[in-house]
């Protein structure tokens, strides 16, 4: 029997060819595939078969019911066909260098390819047949058993240990931090099966401004390599842009741009006060100061004698003279993170005469900074101490552009007779096009950066393009000749 709800055709029902012929009106094989348990779409890719491969298809079957179409749920909420016996049969067959054998499972095939075929390349044709209504679907896939090829479709992407991003950062702006260790990028493409495919190597790649953003290439990888590492040195200027030109060949490159941010300095913990460190009497040795909450209190600690805790210093009065007090050592500000270190040279406190002040103890301690800057414009620098402030104004003015030129990535060129030799143009934008010519084309030609040896002699190489130019000089020696 058959059940419906809400106009929708379920799974439990069981198809009997006198009754039901036209339950399935429509079918559809799936673009998608599972490939050894991978999806893969089927639609527009080559299936690598070199050491066999598992194909498992899938379908959508749709019936007509109240006058719509719906579609007849074939597999239960697990993805499992819920009746084996449903009417509809998949068959697979392949070119004569293809073997298929069928699984149990419902839409499922082993596929290999035979080696020592005249091709590497074939393909196989799956078909799905509705018995009882006539309905007949198949369509072709592509399968081959060749070693991966690249396809020429680029992508740049960041690489973390050893992983490749998934974003494509062609043609896009990369934020980098200014002073940072650099970030890592690869050159990836994909070949015939879809596949990533790293095995390529970078011709060169180069920055509009090499003393700001400095390009590694190789770091962590080789010298033939796809990788390539970008650090923001110190001369980046914060807020520029910089643009990176990847090279797959002297003809082909790609670019992005990196917009250089300014660090994020970490906050700085509150600096605590500490405690005034008692005077001593003499052959006494000083306990190290310890860090406290700031005391309520400013009274001056007294000197103390051997097991005697320390009295607040009592007032002078007129007739009365004070106490010299020992040495002692002041406990002068710290840095945060960092432990406060005894100020070496101090005065003794004075003692005092009726009708006579003490002197002022002279500070000989200087606090000196730096000021960085960061980018144009104006800042006031405000020092405080003792409850007393002094500033200063510091003006910030925009370094002047670096005038950006057309370069070679050679300015000598030595060949001999017959060989060739290739330049890149560094500095052109995507819309310019580059002129090549030769002074002397008896001696060297070219054609798109590709020099060809024609005689002994020497030729000067011009490279043209927005108005500007670059040469390099050739010179051409006799083939063997030292």
């Amino acid at each position: 029997g058959t059940e419906f709800k809400d106009s929708t055709v379920k799974a439990s029902y069981t198809l009997y060819v006198n009754t039901a012929e036209t339950l399935i009106t429509r079918l559809e094989i799936a673009d998608i595939a599972k490939i050894d348990g991978k999806d893969v779409n089927i639609s527009n890719q080559c299936v690598n078969v070199r050491g066999g491969a598992t194909f498992e298809f899938d379908c959508k079957a749709y019936t007509m019911y109240n006058g719509k179409e719906q579609e007849v749920e074939l597999k239960d909420a697990l993805g499992e066909v819920v009746n084996s016996d449903n009417g509809l049969a998949w068959e697979m067959r392949g070119t004569e260098n293809v073997t298929i054998q069928k699984a149990a499972a419902f839409g499922q095939f082993n596929v290999t390819m035979a080696g020592g075929a005249a091709t590497d390349n074939g393909s196989v044709t799956v078909s799905l047949g509705y018995v009882p209504g006539g309905l007949q679907k198949e369509r072709s896939v592509q399968v081959s058993r060749e070693a991966a090829k690249p396809q020429g479709k680029h992508q740049i992407v960041t690489l973390s240990e050893g992983v490749p991003g998934s974003d494509d950062i062609t043609g896009t702006d990369y934020p980098m931090t200014k002073g940072s260790p650099g970030v890592t990028f690869a050159l990836m493409d994909e070949d015939q099966y879809g596949d990533v495919y790293s095995g390529i190597s970078l011709y060169t790649v180069t920055s509009s401004d090499s003393g700001a953003v400095k390009v590694e290439i190789g770091k962590n990888g080789g010298v033939n390599t796809n990788k390539f590492t970008v650090i923001c040195g110190e001369n980046a200027v914060i807020g520029k842009t910089y643009t990176i030109n990847v090279y797959v060949t002297s003809a082909v490159s790609y670019r992005f741009t990196v917009t250089v941010k300014e660090p994020v300095l970490p906050s700085e913990p509150p600096i605590e006060s500490v405690e005034p460190v008692q005077s001593l009497q003499p052959s006494e040795s000083a306990e190290p100061v310890q860090s406290s909450q700031p005391s309520e209190s400013s009274e001056p600690v007294q000197s103390t004698e051997p097991g005697q805790s320390a009295e607040p210093v009592q007032s002078v009065e007129p007739g009365q003279s004070a106490e010299p007090s020992q040495s002692t050592e002041p406990v002068q500000s710290t840095e945060p993170g960092q432990s406060a270190e005894p100020v070496q040279s101090v005065e003794p406190v004075q003692s005092v005469e009726p009708g006579q002040s003490a002197e002022p103890v002279q500070s000989t301690e200087l606090d000196m900074n730096v000021v960085t800057a960061v980018k144009a414009g104006t800042a006031t620098i405000t020092a405080t101490a003792g409850g007393e402030a002094a500033t200063c104004t510091v003006t910030v003015k925009e370094s002047a552009p670096e005038e950006q030129g057309l370069k070679l990535d050679k300015t000598e060129l030595a060949l001999e007779v017959g060989g060739t030799g290739t330049l890149a143009a560094i500095g052109v934008s995507e819309e310019e096009t580059v002129t090549w010519t030769s002074d002397k084309e008896s001696v060297a030609t070219v054609e798109n950066g590709v020099v060809t040896a024609v005689a002994e002699g020497t030729a000067i190489i011009t490279a043209e393009a927005g108005g500007k130019t670059a040469t390099c000089k050739v010179t051409v020696t006799k083939a063997g000749s030292e």
